[in-house]
C-alpha cells in the first residue's frame, strides 16, 4: 500500500498534521453543538487592559474574566472551605455537653478525611510546590478540639467560682 493517499478527484493528500486533526475535533465538537453554551460566544474575549507578566499570567487573566479556573484553584478553594468547617467545628467545643462532643469529634473526624482527599488532588496539579499544602494531621486536630474544649470548661469553672465567691460575700 502506498503512503501517497489521493482524494476522490485524484489529487494527493497528504497524511494529517497535527493542527489538522485538532481542527477537525474542534469542527466535530462544533457540530455536536458542544460550543453553544459557552459564555462569550461569538464575542472575543475580554483581553486585560494592563500588560501582564508572561504568557501564563496573561492566560490566567482571561481565564478569569471568562469565570473559569485551572483544577488546582479549584480544589485550593474546596481545600479553604473544609479548612472554615474545621474552624467551625472546633468553635463549636466549646461549651458542648459530651455526647455532642462525640458526635464533633467524629464529624471532624469525617472532615480531615475529604480534606487530606482534596489536599492530595490539590498537591497532583499544582503547577509549583508553592501552591500546595500539606495534609492535616488527624491526632493533631482532635488534640486541638479537645484542648479548645477543656480551655473554654475551664474559664466557665473559674468564672462560675467567681460568681460563687461574690455571692457568698
Amino acid at each position: 500500500m502506498s503512503p501517497i493517499r489521493r482524494d476522490e478527484e485524484g489529487r494527493r493528500q497528504v497524511g494529517p498534521t497535527y493542527e489538522s486533526i485538532v481542527e477537525r475535533l474542534i469542527r466535530e465538537a462544533m457540530d455536536r453543538g458542544e460550543f453553544d453554551e459557552l459564555p462569550y460566544r461569538g464575542a472575543p474575549l475580554p483581553l486585560p487592559d494592563e500588560t501582564a507578566a508572561g504568557d501564563m499570567a496573561s492566560a490566567y487573566h482571561i481565564l478569569h474574566n471568562a469565570g473559569v479556573a485551572p483544577p488546582w484553584i479549584e480544589a485550593g478553594k474546596r481545600v479553604r472551605q473544609l479548612l472554615a468547617e474545621r474552624d467551625v467545628l472546633v468553635g463549636q467545643a466549646a461549651g458542648a455537653s459530651s455526647i455532642a462532643r462525640s458526635v464533633l469529634r467524629r464529624r471532624l473526624a469525617a472532615l480531615v478525611e475529604r480534606a487530606n482527599a482534596v489536599i492530595f488532588e490539590l498537591n497532583a496539579e499544582a503547577p509549583t510546590p508553592r501552591q500546595q499544602r500539606r495534609p492535616l494531621v488527624l491526632e493533631h486536630e482532635l488534640a486541638a478540639f479537645d484542648a479548645r474544649g477543656r480551655r473554654d470548661a475551664d474559664l466557665a469553672g473559674a468564672a462560675g467560682d467567681a460568681s460563687e465567691s461574690l455571692a457568698r460575700d
